[in-house]
């Protein structure tokens, strides 16, 4: 999203698009970012790319080659970044949503692979939120005709997922219940662990 402030335009009137370091680390080093980056045995870790994060900018070009490194679809993921037009906010929606999904597949290929539907279905639950709220974003833009700046829909990104929760549901049959006091009353279990009691 910062590349808006660090784009320039050339001589011949084209967008050189721009990346600093910082951003680019932030992402690479995103907890997701890094597990979809172990899947791939080419790749070690961020620190393969330290050459070219020791630049104070790296260009859409070297940028795009990080991404591919990790995956092709991440390097798709963030393509609308890379043509060289202006970031606008439905550019920035649409890369949201092209980074969702491909969280979304990774996170489908973990619970298939390792069988461990904890984890990764918490994943899938969070990206699914995410999707929701990045489709009723493109939506209300295309509808109303409006194209807020760029800080602006960052903004409005911010409050919306600040605002919005993530449903949690157990199965009653295994593994960790969380309760509150009132709903304990009839039933009897091994073992309880009780965190905090505070009701008047």
């Amino acid at each position: 999203v910062n590349t808006a402030r660090y784009s320039r335009i050339n001589n011949d009137n084209s967008i050189a698009i721009r990346f600093y370091y910082r951003d680019l680390a932030e992402i690479l080093l995103h907890p997701n970012i890094r597990q979809l980056a172990e899947k791939r045995q080419s790749y070690n870790s961020p620190d393969d790319n330290s050459n070219l994060l020791a630049k104070a900018f790296i260009t859409a070009s070297e940028a795009r080659k990080i991404f591919a490194k990790i995956d092709a679809g991440l390097s798709e993921a963030f393509e609308p970044f890379f043509d060289g037009s202006q970031i606008t906010s439905l550019k920035l929606i649409q890369v949201i949503s092209n980074l969702i999904t491909v969280l979304r597949d990774s996170a489908i290929a973990t619970t298939d692979d390792a069988k461990q539907s904890g984890s990764a279905s918490l994943d899938l639950e969070y990206l699914y939120q995410f999707a929701i709220i990045s489709n009723r974003l493109r939506n209300l833009l295309t509808e109303m005709g409006i194209e807020p700046g760029v800080p602006v829909m960052q903004v409005i990104i911010k409050q919306v997922v600040a605002a919005s929760t993530v449903p949690f549901y157990g199965e009653p049959l295994k593994g960790l219940q969380v309760m509150g006091v009132l709903e304990t009353r009839t039933v009897d279990f091994k073992n309880i662990i009780l965190l905090f009691r505070r009701y008047a």
